[in-house]
């Protein structure tokens, strides 16, 4: 039986990659918040096709620019707080966090299903860049963007709720942070991911990240022409993406 599990995210213009994102969250999750930020004319509509959607508006409170030296600006911090709250009501088993075009593979539904109990607050899992198409993703140990690379970057997707915790003000995301929020919220994950016996790093399921399968949008954004994202790419491998990784 599958537990209780909830999720939630918020958009800014990423209609391209939101109905796969709903498609794959609505198939294992009770209700999925999606929190608004200067979205697309075709987000509300999308959202209406699946009924555990929950959709909230936030306001821009600090007028931020737009873009900024390392690309669009948001009130992150504050959105994932938002969004955390909301779920937190229903005090779910789980909550299942990720940024709009962050999908995890489908083999979380098993993995939630068998799950300790007890023992571990939060799984981390191994973050698989897809390269303009579905069909292949960045793999290889010399490029950043691969999971396999030895320092690659651990997203935070899955925690088990603690209603007690919640109550005492346990789950917080900075106020002040406006870009690359780590997606749970601890105060010790906000430099970097921390493994201990409570935060383990999983080999499944699988963080599946869409941004460069939209490689126009990447291509014309302000980011990409930076020598620093271009770098990043540097050894890059290609290899065939595995069926059972996506929502076929």
């Amino acid at each position: 039986m599958i537990p209780k599990v909830v999720a939630g995210f918020h958009i800014r213009d990423d209609d391209w990659v939101l109905p796969i994102k709903l498609r794959a969250l609505s198939q294992f999750c009770e209700k999925i918040v999606v929190m608004l930020d200067r979205s697309g004319p075709g987000t509300l509509e999308i959202c209406r096709q699946y009924p555990q959607v929950e959709v909230y508006a936030h306001q821009n409170t600090r007028g931020l620019a737009d873009e900024g030296p390392d690309g669009p600006i948001c009130e992150e911090g504050i959105m994932r707080q938002e969004v955390w709250d909301i779920l937190a009501r229903d005090n779910p088993e789980w909550i299942v966090l990720g940024d709009a075009d962050e999908i995890p593979t489908p083999d979380i539904i098993p993995f939630l299903e068998n799950a300790p109990k007890e023992g571990v607050d939060l799984y981390y899992l191994h973050w698989v860049q897809l390269y303009k198409t579905a069909d292949q993703h960045i793999s290889g140990t010399k490029c950043v963007w691969s999971y396999q690379y030895p320092q690659s970057a651990k997203k935070g997707a899955i925690v088990r709720f603690d209603p007690i915790r919640h109550a005492k003000g346990g789950y917080k995301y900075r106020q002040d942070m406006y870009r690359h929020t780590r997606l749970e919220p601890s105060p010790i994950s906000q430099v970097k991911h921390s493994l201990t016996p409570r935060q383990v790093l999983v080999d499944y399921p699988r963080l599946i990240h869409w941004k460069w399968v939209n490689w126009p949008k990447w291509d014309g954004s302000f980011q990409a022409n930076l020598p620093k994202y271009q770098k990043f790419f540097d050894g890059m491998e290609l290899a065939t993406t595995p069926k059972d990784w996506l929502w076929l």
